[in-house]
């Protein structure tokens, strides 16, 4: 073996080479392939997170968008469906007709809409 690598020392020097390029390649490919990945972590780190919660109490019903990641979370629209998929802009349009709701949920839930919107166009603008 020594003897064969004696003879052929220019074959070896090339073998070496050439597994000296394929050894560097990878290793480029591989740091490529974490900084892709480790940017992948760092937008998803800050991503909001939407937690809706709905609470129905006895006298009242309560509905709640939490935003429980890192990010801005920003709130476009906000639609409510029912059992048969109609849509509407407000909770409040899916009561009867003849009950009356209280003024400081009225006013609340406006409040809230108000708030959103604020929170939105400041965003866009």
């Amino acid at each position: 073996m020594i003897q064969f690598l004696n003879n052929n020392s220019d074959l070896c020097i090339i073998i070496t080479s050439i597994g000296t390029v394929i050894i560097s390649t990878l290793a480029f490919l591989v740091s490529i392939y974490v900084a892709i990945s480790q940017n992948r972590f760092n937008k998803n780190s800050v991503r909001p997170i939407c937690d809706i919660s709905c609470i129905d109490y006895t006298n009242h019903i309560r509905i709640e968008l939490i935003n429980n990641g890192l990010g801005v979370m920003i709130i476009e629209k906000v639609q409510f469906k029912d059992i048969d998929d109609r849509t509407k802009n407000s909770i409040t349009n899916f009561l009867p007709e003849n009950m009356q709701l209280k003024h400081e949920f009225q006013s609340e839930l406006f409040f809230i809409i108000k708030i959103f919107n604020k929170i939105n166009n400041e965003i866009n603008n």
